[in-house]
């Protein structure tokens, strides 16, 4: 089934599609004119690229290692894209300033070949070429933030690969290099996040993986960039995507984490010393592979977009989908009662593409068919109210 501007719910039993220069609003989204993309999108990060007030979107490309930059003109359109090549198989992407000259970097954790890329940026939208640092066997995330006493953005990779995976640590230089890997733990987790879950001013990190079990591990911050041995926090299933985020507005750290196997996903309020309550949890589309955070309907409560990569009912396979937590206040969320219909969804990122003033989605998809053959495509949610 071909991406369009359809919306469906359960509620209503199908689908209804609009078509024109206007596209319904329906789920809270209208759909902006689809982006193309190679086959094989991987990652998505909505930053100001250029320099000039409008979000702009960088697209991981899995299967061409490469990033695609398309610039935003502020109403949620994009220019044609500039593609600029990295590491093999980019599956995480920041966009940052790593050496303090006021404009945006994209940096790439790239699975296959075990590095991360730095593309530092111009101030106009351009990059320079790739410099490549070893990170970690089967480097399948990348998070950013400064983990020791200066005041250089560093980067903390995990590496999946069984054995020889684990927690990287490349502290910064401040000119967009990096110092030599050093490696944390050996438990090969895939997806990381970096917050102070003890609020004593050094950042912490929150790692899961299926390898290691049915758990999430957190590890203090040393605060000159090494972390201290990880405390397992247990859950009911193999986690598949996390993110740190405030679900209850306490200023305590919680984390969302999404259930592949079982629908769902999982959230547990943080205590404020590292520990968190028993995960609520949440029904979701069927396989859920990515998350996003933000006030996503104006409410002024932080809400979770999750993507299903595909439904398997009967045997039969069909597309997958956008949907949103909507966030009650006190830590809870309500389950969704509609979605936005997307091709095997990899990657989402949140911002206001369109300069309302309101939060926008960016949707990866992988294969934008139904057999997962054909180029990929970047959905662009525009937010709104039905």
């Amino acid at each position: 089934m071909p991406l369009s501007s359809s919306f469906a719910s359960p509620s209503s039993g199908g689908t209804g599609s609009s078509s024109g220069a206007s596209p319904a609003c329906a789920a809270g989204f209208r759909q902006a004119p689809l982006l193309s993309v190679p086959k094989g999108a991987t990652a998505v990060v909505a930053a100001d690229l250029d320099g000039d007030g409008h979000l702009d979107l960088g697209v991981g490309n899995g299967l061409q290692g490469s990033v695609s930059v398309f610039l935003g003109a502020g109403d949620g359109t994009f220019t044609s894209p500039t593609d600029h090549l990295v590491g093999s198989y980019p599956g995480s992407l920041l966009a940052l300033d790593v050496n303090d000259d006021a404009f945006t970097d994209l940096v790439t954790a790239n699975h296959d070949s075990g590095t991360v890329s730095v593309l530092l940026g111009t101030g106009t939208g351009t990059f320079q070429a790739a410099v490549h640092s070893t990170a970690a066997p089967g480097t399948r995330a990348v998070a950013a933030g400064l983990v020791n006493a200066d005041t250089q953005p560093d980067l903390v990779v995990t590496g999946d690969t069984v054995p020889g995976g684990g927690v990287g640590v490349l502290l910064g230089n401040g000119d967009g290099t990096f110092q030599a890997v050093s490696m944390q733990s050996s438990n090969s987790p895939a997806w990381l996040a970096l917050s102070d879950l003890d609020r004593n001013g050094t950042r912490d990190l929150l790692v899961a993986s299926a390898n290691g079990g049915a758990n999430l591990a957190a590890m203090a911050g040393n605060g000159d960039g090494t972390f201290q041995a990880a405390v397992t926090v247990s859950l009911a299933f193999a986690p598949a995507a996390l993110l740190a985020l405030d679900a209850n507005g306490d200023d305590k750290p919680d984390v969302a984490v999404a259930d592949y196997a079982g629908s769902r996903v999982g959230v547990l309020l943080g205590n404020g010393n590292r520990t968190f309550g028993a995960a609520a949890l949440y029904a979701t589309g069927t396989f859920p592979g990515a998350l996003a955070s933000g006030d996503l309907d104006g409410d002024g409560v932080t809400d979770v977009a999750v993507t299903s990569y595909f439904t398997y009912d009967a045997g039969e396979i069909s597309i997958g989908n956008v949907r949103v937590l909507h966030g009650v206040g006190d830590g809870t969320f309500q389950t969704p009662s509609a979605w936005v219909p997307v091709n095997f969804p990899s990657a989402l990122a949140a911002g206001d593409l369109d300069g309302d003033g309101r939060l926008d989605l960016a949707v990866t998809s992988y294969a934008n068919d139904a057999t997962g053959t054909a180029a990929g495509a970047v959905l662009v949610l525009l937010g709104c109210t039905p």
